[in-house]
């Protein structure tokens, strides 16, 4: 797993950001829906932030586990970030780049692992 991708310091960079661009708020939902948020939720900026205060969010990062997210949550997240290169991401911001990344990463896991079936 990787760890520096989304560690607590990044999480925190994150939530503490005051209007972020709709790039970074966009990698935050798609990061949101694959950990297994309600996407009610994480549909704006507010809800993220919620998301990201969430205790246990480093340990759904820690213990995610390809097997137990379905294709089509994966191909959800995929679709919001499809718009976006890591270079755009990167030049909004440097921790959403990383968040990116490991979203990016994992939804590709989840396809070659075929993922939960529904």
């Amino acid at each position: 797993m990787q760890r520096a991708a989304t560690s607590e310091s990044t999480i925190s960079n994150l939530k503490s950001l005051a209007s972020p661009p709709a790039a970074v708020i966009d990698v935050l939902i798609a990061f949101s829906l694959l950990l297994g948020y309600d996407t009610r939720i994480s549909n704006n900026w507010r809800g993220c932030q919620r998301i990201l205060a969430d205790y246990s969010i480093l340990s759904k990062v820690d213990n995610f586990d390809p097997l137990y997210c379905t294709l089509s949550k994966a191909h959800e997240s995929e679709k919001i970030l499809d718009k976006y290169s890591v270079e755009i991401i990167r030049n909004n911001d440097l921790n959403a780049a990383k968040v990116y990344t490991w979203t990016k990463s994992m939804i590709e896991k989840v396809k070659s692992s075929g993922g939960l079936k529904e």
